[in-house]
């Protein structure tokens, strides 16, 4: 298992005020640090938010002018940082974006990449894009394409 830092809900508020750049820079040093310390050898970050019960429901990347967010089961986009909010600081509006996630994440719902809409279930169409039936349907007419759900192949030699 790779090494991985759970932040609760409320410790991001600690980065309320703070630019994207000084997160990337903070968080890459912290992540370099990690790295050497228990031998992993994976580049990618491993940061997650956890709800209130201390589960991680959003896993997080920083980068120099974003944060991106995935659901920690599934590995399904929940957008960027920025391209939700226009400031290259991270705000209390950010926070409570998160907060919200959080929240609706925890109660079962999943959020379309297509619509921005919280709803009961979703359909992959991507690497990490996944959006409700209604968005599907209208991605399936403008692309000219089915979407299809992708499964592993059958490994259990029955």
């Amino acid at each position: 298992m790779e090494p991985r830092i759970i932040y609760s809900i409320y410790s991001l508020r600690d980065f309320i005020g703070k630019s994207y750049a000084e997160l990337h820079t903070h968080h890459k040093a912290l992540w370099k640090r990690i790295k050497e310390a228990t031998g992993y050898t994976w580049d990618n970050q491993h940061y997650s938010i956890a709800d209130i019960s201390g589960h991680a429901q959003i896993d997080i990347l920083f980068y120099e002018r974003n944060i991106s967010m995935y659901t920690s089961h599934g590995g399904k986009s929940l957008g960027e940082v920025k391209d939700i909010f226009s400031s290259d600081i991270f705000t209390e509006e950010a926070w409570n974006k998160f907060d919200t996630f959080i929240k609706k994440i925890s109660e079962g719902k999943s959020y379309c990449c297509r619509c921005h809409k919280w709803v009961d279930t979703i359909t992959s169409y991507s690497y990490a894009g996944a959006a409700c039936a209604e968005c599907c349907d209208d991605y399936k007419k403008e692309k000219g394409v089915s979407i299809e759900v992708a499964y592993a192949p059958d490994t259990s030699g029955t």
